[in-house]
């Protein structure tokens, strides 16, 4: 965010933090001036910031140009996230990586912590073979803003008061879960049960808060339902403090960037699942 004061200060904003209330105050002493902006990684400007320094430009005096860079290697060619259902490590299936490479702006492999790949070398990165499905995380139409804000507020809370997930019926079949089954989602970097305490302050408000997530398995045929075959979809609104408590899907994503837009690729990574015997 501090790039994008910066630049809003450049064309003549004055910006006017309080920081005890958690607000700021935004004055225009006089019409904005116009700048040229050039999208850049971190900490460069974004290019989700880039529609607000257009609006901002539209009504400022003189001409400002903007340049979206992109890097070599990504367009017009569709390149595979850092883990990737199709990654060459399941026999007989196809091995995009191979043909496109993966989203980063270094090496086609995406090796964590190597020069200019955007992920953190740190970061536990699972294959195919051991993880067969996409983990996407959704929003729903209860939890539809941040999760402090909706599960502390107590209607949203009575209206969906647990995390869950959403399978496609093929899935279900395969993996012996029923709507309403609690379900226990696995990734490189941990599981929905055991693993999540362990980052977590202890005390009474947060103990046994991670207990997987509440399955809602789809009806109908294919057309009708809304999660694919492979794919597991989860609001990511949960966590271990509020009215309503739940394991957290960010937990389990991928701490990785995309190479042209510089945000998080968190809706992108692969998943096990495992009905949780009570």
């Amino acid at each position: 965010m501090a790039m994008l004061l910066d630049r809003f200060t450049d064309m003549g904003l004055v910006i006017e933090p309080d920081r005890a209330g958690g607000r700021m105050r935004v004055v225009a002493p006089e019409r904005l001036r116009s700048i040229d902006v050039a999208t850049l990684p971190y900490p460069g400007i974004a290019t989700d910031y880039k529609p607000l320094i257009i609006t901002m430009l539209a009504v400022a005096d003189g001409v400002g140009i903007v340049t979206e860079n992109l890097y070599p290697g990504r367009f017009p060619a569709f390149t595979e996230p850092y883990e990737s259902p199709y990654d060459g490590t399941v026999a007989g299936k196809l091995n995009l990586v191979a043909a496109w490479g993966r989203n980063t702006m270094g090496t086609a492999a995406g090796a964590p912590g190597a020069a200019g790949n955007l992920i953190f070398g740190s970061t536990q990165r699972g294959t195919n073979v051991n993880y067969p499905l996409v983990l996407t995380t959704i929003r729903c139409v209860e939890h539809f803003q941040g999760g402090p804000i909706t599960r502390n507020n107590d209607w949203n809370v009575e209206l969906e008061p647990e995390p869950w997930i959403e399978l496609n019926s093929v899935d279900a079949l395969k993996y012996g879960i029923k709507d309403g089954d609690p379900v226990n989602v696995i990734t490189a970097r941990g599981n929905s049960t055991t693993d999540q305490a362990g980052r977590t302050k202890a005390d009474g408000d947060s103990a046994g808060f991670a207990k997987g997530f509440k399955a809602r398995v789809g009806v109908g045929t294919q057309a009708n339902q809304r999660v694919a075959p492979g794919v597991v979809a989860i609001p990511w609104h949960w966590g271990e403090r509020g009215l309503g408590k739940g394991s957290r899907a960010n937990d389990l994503c991928i701490d990785s960037w995309d190479a042209n837009t510089r945000i998080p690729e968190y809706k992108a990574c692969l998943c096990s699942i495992q009905k949780v015997t009570p």
